[in-house]
């Protein structure tokens, strides 16, 4: 997961170290850029080169110096290395943003200036990430790098973009995780897979659920009928008909913990002031005004 890899100095050479220190690409150049999108510039006895990842030295189909928009500076990018101190962190990057576009339902790549990099030829495609794009060739995905060529085979059901180096994946109908080479560091075994959050990921196992961390390993034993991401250090997940929050631990925890202190609200002391419930004064007039009218009435008739 360290796939991070950052330029270093030994002697008059460089080279590139990943996040723990580790040596990845042996100091073998006089000068070293940066990686944008999975590619970094490297001077070799005076010429400048482009490798990956794991420094092997690729082709890229760069544009003409004459075609570069007035924002660009020519001497900087035919030569981005002459002030290594400075240039290490402000390469050009024109071509290496690439765009997708779309011509009679096939999906290929331009430069910034509209010039086709990569013919439009894959039935699907999405943008470049990592220095990866990821395309579907017939039926099956699969993914480019900067040239068109496909780095890692077209034999998955389903994938999704690179993020942070790895990405998932679908073979048949399991489902795990892949690295910027290709290689399955999580074996592509588990009915379903969430994303990692938390360095912890969600996995479907016949019909219980359970969390793997970054190095494949069942860390909260599948048990759940349902689970959910870890967001500030707790899970969401079902037993039977019923919800409920663990820790990275697997242990239950109260959602509505302690540190949340609730205020109880002032207390007030209102008096009421009671009257007693009797009819009012104009409705007894009128009635007794009514009966006496009602005894008249009754009397002249009679007579």
């Amino acid at each position: 997961m360290n796939h991070i890899l950052r330029p270093f100095n030994q002697g008059n050479k460089w080279g590139y170290k990943n996040q723990k220190g580790e040596v990845i690409i042996a100091p073998n150049f006089n000068e070293a850029s940066q990686f944008n999108n999975g590619i970094a510039q490297v001077k070799i006895d005076g010429e400048i080169h482009h490798i990956d990842e794991t420094g092997t030295i690729i082709q890229l189909q760069f544009i003409q110096a004459e075609e570069l928009s007035h924002e660009m500076s020519v001497s900087a990018f035919s030569d981005p290395l002459a002030n290594p101190q400075k240039e290490l962190e402000n390469l050009p990057n024109l071509p290496l943003d690439l765009k997708r576009f779309k011509h009679r339902e096939k999906h290929g790549y331009k430069n910034k200036l509209g010039k086709i990099v990569i013919p439009a030829q894959f039935s699907k495609a999405y943008e470049f990430s990592e220095g990866l794009a990821l395309v579907k060739i017939d039926l099956h995905w699969g993914y480019i790098n900067l040239t068109g060529k496909l780095v890692i085979n077209n034999k998955f059901d389903w994938a999704e973009c690179f993020s942070q180096g790895i990405s998932r994946v679908k073979f048949g109908n399991k489902y795990g995780y892949i690295n910027l080479s290709g290689k399955a560091i999580i074996p592509v075994k588990y009915d379903y897979i969430e994303k990692f959050s938390e360095n912890l990921a969600a996995v479907k196992v016949g019909k219980k659920w359970g969390y793997i961390n970054l190095s494949g390993q069942l860390v909260i034993f599948p048990q759940f009928d349902y689970a959910e991401s870890f967001s500030d250090g707790i899970a969401r997940v079902k037993v039977g008909r019923n919800y409920k929050y663990i820790d990275h631990s697997g242990t239950t925890v109260n959602y509505y913990n302690s540190n949340v202190n609730i205020k109880p609200l002032a207390t007030t002391n209102v008096k009421l002031q009671q009257q007693p419930l009797t009819p009012k004064e104009p409705e007894s007039k009128n009635l007794d005004l009514l009966h006496t009218r009602r005894r008249k009435r009754r009397n002249t008739t009679s007579s």
